[in-house]
């Protein structure tokens, strides 16, 4: 293990030694700008004279009186200079002389003089000042010659869909006057056009003219000249760190790096195992699954196990190291997602691919969070078998659910929400989106009958409706718990934080006493309420010519799907039916300033606080109904790209939807439960998954932004939840395939990360900025800041490595 880690380091050394590295910052640099040249254009030689030293340099030769000559190659020292120019082919003949330019400037490292030939006027300008902690950027400055009026420079991001035109740096340009330089976002081109008269919203008014795209490069310094003929001239001052968006090379190192060391690591064990145990330490060879890992089925003699150990609160699987029942390859798949989870929130190297999607599409970051609410569900599956071979009382049952949920939706409150001031603490977030989907699933499983033939109905109970009144009074006694002393107490009481915990964890044990207390008197009443003995129901009774025999994984379950579906109904129709104020009905955009061509920008100019701007339609409304702007996520993607205020994508209608890919991923569960063959898995998955692929696809219409329903992770839209259960299904088959059935790989490294996965998930976001997971660099590049997650990530998964080792597991 000690040289795995040393050839680990060594590799990051290397990495460290490839990036990229500041400029000299003691280097100047100079050029000659002609904006407005007359005809025709000539060649000019141009001199530089030290006014300290007198020593006379020749910086350009037979440039042309056009746009921009490329800096000069002499690297030039601070001070002030003469600067003279003279015709090509006739030395005598100047076409100025004795301008007088001083290079001083502390941060400057390029400067350009501008120089217009009809009224000889000039100017000097400086370049190459920029925040060298900031990603993502460019820095553009607008010049203008044009001499019938005034312009405005219009600007509109083209990832910024159906939005409003911005004028750059809220500035109208007179005639020869230059600009300072203003940010725009380099993850997409950006439409450019310039107008004579433009209003406050982007509207020109005027005479529009010019409109073009163009993909700007990061750190890359522009002067958008538009000369007399209203034509816009891009014109590079400095070249950034790409020439358009964002330097792809450190991605492609970072790439062999990690694919060399699997290849060094993973050949040697399968073409020469000898010479494998000789190079590393026995704990990091491959070792074969247990046989029994991937046929996890319903084994009636391993399943008639004591009731007792069940109601003595022992977890359906023990120790995940040691148990024989778990699917390789769904730890693997479950630890590879929260592993890229990982990696996208500590900041994927600054890479907008790495980050979520403004509002719809889909990105690497869009991935994750679904797919492990879809792994929750495939696991609840066989944790539930497991409890139902135990004949687990359903006091024990409920117990489990509720504790469970309630210990998910607190940590989230308490440890992933960063609470400075408690009056604007958030209340939603992903751990409390997994406690709620968790909830709803296992609800569903547990008191939903299940369909033995097509007249009668199989339930854990003869007396079903005394069980549903208890239930109603359990759910309601926490949804008190979870709503009124976590929500209203902190939300609209502005009792702090640490006393509504305190008074929670007093008034846990009496919560479940009643919750216990009802559902024991409900078996007073129904003394055989017990669950199913078998979560998969013996087929062999059944007449061999029925649907349920042919699809015992669905058809036994008609009932579950019909009350998921009717969850997923009741989403569409808040979402698409209910009034919300100030925003067209059905409404599911981003809302903001510059959303619908700025239909939705207050008086006020700006959406923040509790000025709503139609975000995120009837979802964004229910939030702030409900809980009040001030407790929830004041954040969002859209905001820089749309100009929106609060919204949260974990927010009280979206949990609707989750509970539905984790009942997709429940479905998953069901197949590994029914069906021991892997071709029959393999086939069921991939049928699932392209059903669910083509359903969203159909749905999105297979684009970004048309279609019925687009793909949304900020609303979890319909279309988004079935495309990511695809991907999930399709993923589970290539994981299951290549470690369950053939054992080409047992899943390690990311198979410790998922064994773990509850464990590094709150230890990642509690110490995120801490070194060394965190630290600063002097001058931030991509290539530091993917190194610097790269190496965080691996870290966390060494970690869960040694947690392995020494048998250290955390499970709620």
């Amino acid at each position: 293990m000690l040289r795995g880690c040393a050839v680990y380091a060594t590799v990051l050394c290397l990495l460290v030694v490839l990036l990229p590295s500041s400029a000299n910052a003691n280097s100047l640099y100079f050029r000659m700008c002609f904006p407005d040249p007359k005809s025709p254009v000539v060649d000019v030689d141009v001199y530089l004279t030290s006014e300290r030293s007198g020593t006379r340099t020749k910086v350009f030769e037979g440039i042309k009186t056009e746009n921009c000559s490329e800096y000069s190659t002499h690297v030039l020292t601070q001070g002030a200079f003469n600067v003279s120019a003279f015709h090509a082919n006739d030395p005598k003949s100047a076409l100025f002389e004795t301008i007088v330019i001083d290079f001083v400037d502390v941060n400057a490292t390029h400067f350009t003089l501008w120089y217009d030939e009809v009224d000889g006027t000039y100017f000097e300008t400086k370049e190459g000042v920029y925040d060298n902690q900031l990603l993502n950027v460019a820095y553009v400055r607008v010049f203008s010659v044009y001499p019938m009026s005034a312009i405005a420079l219009l600007t509109r991001n083209t990832n910024c869909y159906r939005c409003r035109n911005v004028i750059l740096g809220d500035k109208v340009v007179s005639t020869n006057t230059i600009t300072d330089y203003f940010q725009l976002q380099v993850d997409f081109p950006e439409e450019i056009s310039a107008c004579t008269n433009a209003n406050s919203k982007g509207v020109c008014v005027g005479t529009e003219f010019s409109n073009q795209t163009y993909y700007f490069g990061e750190r890359g310094f522009y002067t958008l000249i538009v000369n007399g003929n209203g034509d816009i001239i891009i014109q590079t001052d400095i070249e950034g760190d790409a020439e358009h968006g964002t330097p792809r090379l450190p991605i492609l190192y970072a790439f062999v790096i990690i694919v060399s060391l699997f290849i060094v690591w993973y050949v040697p064990q399968n073409l020469c195992p000898s010479v494998a145990h000789k190079i590393f330490p026995s704990d990091m060879l491959m070792h074969p699954p247990p046989s029994s890992s991937y046929l996890l089925v319903n084994n009636a003699d391993k399943m008639n196990q004591s009731s007792d150990s069940a109601s003595k609160g022992s977890h359906a699987i023990g120790n995940p190291k040691k148990s024989s029942k778990r699917v390789q390859s769904l730890d693997s798949f479950r630890g590879t997602a929260l592993t890229i989870m990982i990696f996208v929130n500590y900041g994927g190297g600054g890479y907008n691919f790495f980050d979520h999607s403004k509002w719809n599409g889909l990105t690497v970051a869009d991935l994750v969070f679904p797919w492990f609410v879809w792994i929750m569900g495939t696991s609840m599956a066989i944790a539930f078998n497991s409890l139902f071979g135990r004949n687990t009382p359903m006091k024990t049952f409920m117990y489990k659910i509720l504790r469970r949920s309630i210990l998910l939706f607190a940590i989230g409150v308490v440890f992933i929400n960063v609470v400075f001031d408690t009056e604007y603490g958030r209340v939603p977030g992903v751990l409390q989106r997994f406690a709620i989907s968790y909830l709803i699933v296992a609800l569903v499983i547990l008191f939903v009958p299940k369909l033995t033939s097509w007249f009668y109905f199989e339930h854990p109970s003869e007396n079903a409706p005394i069980i549903y009144v208890w239930l109603c009074l359990s759910m309601f006694l926490l949804f008190v718990y979870l709503y009124v002393f976590v929500c209203v107490l902190f939300v609209y009481v502005c009792i702090p934080l640490f006393c509504c915990l305190c008074l929670q964890m007093l008034l846990l044990p009496f919560l479940h006493e009643i919750i216990c207390i009802c559902i024991c008197t409900s078996v007073s009443f129904a003394q055989r309420m017990k669950p199913k003995q078998q979560a998969v129901m013996d087929m062999k009774d059944y007449n061999p010519h029925t649907i349920l025999r042919r699809i015992p994984d669905v058809a036994p379950y008609a009932l579950e799907w019909l009350v998921m579906i009717l969850l997923v109904v009741v989403y569409l129709c808040l979402t698409f039916l209910l009034p919300v104020p100030g925003c067209p009905t059905g409404y599911i955009g981003p809302g903001g300033l510059l959303a619908e061509f700025g239909k939705f920008e207050p008086e006020g100019g700006v959406c923040s606080g509790a000025v709503s701007c139609c975000e995120g339609g009837a979802a964004g409304h229910i939030d702030r109904w409900l809980l009040g702007w001030k407790h929830i996520y004041q954040s969002p993607t859209s905001q820089d790209t749309y100009g929106s205020g609060a919204y949260d994508p974990e927010g009280i209608l979206g949990s609707l939807t989750s509970a539905f890919i984790c009942y997709l991923g429940l479905q998953a569960g069901k197949i590994i439960v029914h069906h021991k063959g892997h071709k029959e898995r393999i086939t069921r998955w991939l049928t699932w998954g392209v059903v669910c692929c083509g359903i969203a696809a159909g749905l999105c219409a297979g684009s970004k932004n048309d279609g019925i329903i687009p793909l949304s992770k900020n609303l979890w839209s319909l279309s988004f939840v079935l495309l990511m259960a695809g991907f999930g299904f399709i993923a589970l088959t290539v994981f299951y395939i290549l470690i369950d059935v053939y054992h080409v790989w047992d899943g390690a490294p990311f198979r410790f990360v998922g064994i773990n996965s509850i464990f590094i998930y709150v230890f990642h976001e509690t110490f995120q900025m801490y070194f060394p997971l965190t630290y600063q660099w002097d001058y931030l590049t991509h290539g530091r800041a993917l190194f610097m997650n790269v190496s965080a990530v691996s870290l966390l998964v060494l970690l869960c490595y040694y947690c392995y080792k020494i048998d250290f597991f955390v499970k709620i």
